[in-house]
């Protein structure tokens, strides 16, 4: 199994004014350009874009945080040992 890590982060604003589907949307999304780099095949780069509406992206952030506190716990966990 590879490990992956963060090696960078893009993003970007849109606002979609219409659709195929729907004439009128009117609405701000963001896009997100995740980048992770592999440790093994020579350091392999791979890029993930996501776009997300305010909803999805408060709960990808309330997602991070979630992530973020549990290896705050678990970091703490190790160095008492």
């Amino acid at each position: 199994m590879s490990e992956k890590r963060f090696s960078d982060i893009d993003w970007k604003i849109h606002q979609v004014l219409s659709s195929d589907k729907v004439q009128r949307i009117n609405t701000p999304v963001v896009q997100l350009c995740l980048r992770t780099t592999s440790q093994t095949d020579n350091e392999h780069e791979k890029t993930q874009v996501l776009e997300l509406d305010k909803s999805e992206l408060e709960t990808v952030i309330a997602s991070l945080e979630e992530a973020k506190e549990a290896l705050a716990r678990l970091n703490d966990t190790n160095s008492k040992k």
